[in-house]
């Protein structure tokens, strides 16, 4: 079992909303984090459930993502991803594991209000096999994929009662400006746009890297699950 960048850097909180047959309300207080102790509670809490993330899959270390959010914000995230991800053998689930956060910011509000805040969350993948149509480059509905969690996660880190799992999503916006062939390492850029009580609307850009070249961008409107008992992004 693979718990070595899972120690010291990963929070799952009451505020994230998932499935009640998974069980995994838990709270991992900051202080546990440090302790001596920490890896044995992980230990027994991983063993003795049936969400054992997949052995290969390799977690963010979250003290090593640069960005003006907090580290428990950080730690929100990456809790949310590992999640989301730890199993390959779901839908799109070996892309999932390989998408890489490489920065995570807070931002003031455009208008100025210092009770509004927005946040921005960069990603990187490269494009392997799983991706790519018969054509060699990236499908669309990859991109639509990419998009759609992506841009979920600036809403994860401004994360409370409501929006602690990502919401459902709504309506999926998604333009394709240019192919990104196998082997392109792709750097994505998602941030907040709006966030309300129930809903939400966040922006996505997939960008070549190494090209410069805008790939797809996307927007994503969002609805809180309302009493929904199942997790969707």
């Amino acid at each position: 079992m693979v718990l070595n960048s899972f120690y010291g850097c990963t929070r799952l909180t009451s505020r994230l909303l998932f499935p009640p047959t998974y069980n995994l309300l838990i709270y991992l207080n900051l202080d546990y984090m440090a302790s001596s102790s920490f890896p044995q509670m992980l230990d027994t809490f991983v063993s003795s459930h049936s969400v054992v993330p997949d052995p290969g899959y390799r977690y963010p270390d979250v003290h090593s993502i640069p960005g003006s959010a907090s580290l428990e914000e950080k730690q929100v995230l990456v809790g949310a991803m590992i999640a989301w991800m730890r199993k390959a053998s779901w839908f799109a689930g070996t892309i999932g594991q390989r998408l890489k956060i490489t920065r995570v910011d807070i931002v003031p509000s455009p208008d100025g209000n210092e009770k509004r805040k927005n946040a921005s969350v960069e990603c990187e993948i490269v494009v392997e096999e799983d991706m790519v149509n018969a054509f060699g480059t990236v499908h669309g509905g990859c991109s639509g994929f990419l998009v759609d969690v992506c841009s979920t996660l600036p809403l994860i880190v401004l994360s409370d009662a409501k929006w602690g799992s990502g919401g459902i999503s709504q309506g999926l916006n998604v333009v394709f400006h240019a192919p990104a062939l196998a082997g392109s390492l792709l750097h994505i850029k998602a941030c907040s746009v709006a966030v309300g009580g129930r809903s939400a609307t966040a922006r996505c850009e997939i960008w070549d890297k190494k090209r410069q070249l805008l790939i797809a961008s996307g927007t994503n409107i969002k609805s809180t699950h309302n009493g929904l008992q199942i997790n969707k992004l």
